[in-house]
C-alpha cells in the first residue's frame, strides 16, 4: 500500500511537472512553470505593437487620402457645373445666331450663297460644341469651349455685317 501510495505520488507529480514544463512554440509567452521565456515574450509583444502602429498609421493615411479625394471630387463637380453652365450659353447664342440667319435667309434671297456658306460654318459650330460635352478632361474642355467662343464671335461678326448688306 505504501508502495503503491508512493508510486502514486510519483505519477502525480511527474504529470504535474510535465504540464508546468510544456512549451507552445509560436507563443512563448505561454511556456509554463519551465516554458517562458520573458525575452521571447518581450520581443513578441514589442512585434505586435510596431505592427499595431503601423497599422494605425496606414489607416491615418488612408483617412487623409479619402478626405483629399472627396475635395477633390467637389471641385471637379463644381467646375463641370460651370463649363456646362458656360457650354449651355454657347448653345443658346448658337441658337440665337442660326435663327437671325434663317430669318435673313427668307428676307433676303440675293446673298444666298453667302448665307449658305454661313449656315455650313453655324452648323460645324454646332457638332463642335456638342462634342465638348464628350471629352473626357476638364482642361480639354475649357480649352475647347474658349476656342469655340472664339469662331462664335467671328461667325457672329459675319452673319451681322451680312445682315447690314
Amino acid at each position: 500500500m505504501k508502495q503503491r501510495t508512493s508510486l502514486c505520488l510519483i505519477l502525480f507529480a511527474t504529470a504535474i511537472l510535465s504540464g508546468c514544463a510544456a512549451t507552445t512554440p509560436e507563443d512563448p509567452c505561454k511556456g509554463g512553470l519551465f516554458g517562458y521565456d520573458a525575452a521571447a515574450c518581450e520581443q513578441k509583444l514589442a512585434n505586435k505593437q510596431q505592427v499595431l502602429t503601423e497599422l494605425e498609421e496606414e489607416n491615418r493615411s488612408s483617412t487623409q487620402k479619402s478626405q483629399q479625394l472627396e475635395s477633390s471630387k467637389g471641385q471637379l463637380l463644381t467646375e463641370q457645373s460651370e463649363l456646362n453652365k458656360k457650354l449651355a450659353g454657347l448653345n443658346d447664342s448658337i441658337r440665337k445666331l442660326e435663327k437671325k440667319l434663317d430669318q435673313q435667309t427668307i428676307a433676303n434671297s440675293s446673298n444666298t450663297k453667302e448665307l449658305k456658306e454661313l449656315q455650313q460654318q453655324l452648323n460645324t459650330l454646332k457638332q463642335e460644341s456638342a462634342m465638348v460635352g464628350r471629352m473626357e478632361s476638364g482642361k480639354e474642355q475649357m480649352e475647347e469651349l474658349e476656342r469655340l467662343k472664339k469662331k462664335k464671335a467671328l461667325l457672329e461678326k459675319d452673319i451681322l455685317e451680312l445682315l447690314t448688306m
